[in-house]
């Protein structure tokens, strides 16, 4: 089997109401979202096909479709579903999933969590 090779989601925005602090609750925030992919690699004798290859809009949807429902507390519960979101193809072999909260605080940077996983450790 050749190397695998990296997949990237950079600098999603996403608007989400996010957040365990009470000043989290009063309105919506940016996050920041970096994903990360190790996928088998693909044949390059394959047809030019968006079909033939992982398409990161499936992630992007979904990460984005969830931001836009009830108030999340947790960062770290986010984190955990977008990397549930990750394995949806079973050419991923490992995902590593970083959520920043750039707006969260005035007085310090930038909180934010970070997971990694292999296939054979995602519970989804």
């Amino acid at each position: 089997m050749a190397d695998p090779y990296k997949l990237f989601i950079r600098d999603l925005e996403v608007i989400a109401r996010i957040g365990a602090c009470p000043h989290e609750r009063e309105a919506p925030q940016k996050i920041i979202v970096n994903i990360e992919l190790d996928v088998e690699m693909f044949d390059p004798a394959m047809p030019d096909e968006l079909t033939q290859v992982v398409n990161y809009n499936e992630i992007v949807d979904k990460i984005l479709a969830r931001a836009k429902e009830d108030h999340i507390n947790l960062l770290e519960l986010y984190a955990e579903e977008i990397m549930g979101y990750c394995f949806f193809d079973k050419r991923i072999l490992h995902a590593t999933v970083k959520i920043d909260k750039p707006e969260a605080y005035t007085y310090m940077g930038t909180p934010g969590i970070s997971l990694s996983r292999g296939r054979e450790q995602d519970s989804s």
